[in-house]
């Protein structure tokens, strides 16, 4: 999407080429309302489960 010029994205360092433009955020404080989609007819994977587990407890530990 970001290519396309339709959207941006958050990536790591190592994915930015040429046609990408980087705008830092260090030492900013960075706030995004994410979600997880998935198949509402498929069942996660444990992994995937354990996952949203863990992202949950962080959550709930925010201020």
């Amino acid at each position: 999407m970001v290519e396309a010029e339709i959207g941006w994205s958050i990536f790591p360092k190592h994915l930015i080429d040429q046609n990408l433009r980087e705008v830092s955020f260090i030492k900013k404080r960075f706030y995004a309302d994410l979600a997880c989609i998935y198949h509402k007819k498929r069942e996660l994977s444990k992994p995937a489960k354990k996952m949203l587990h863990c992202i949950n407890q962080i959550i709930q530990k925010s201020p």
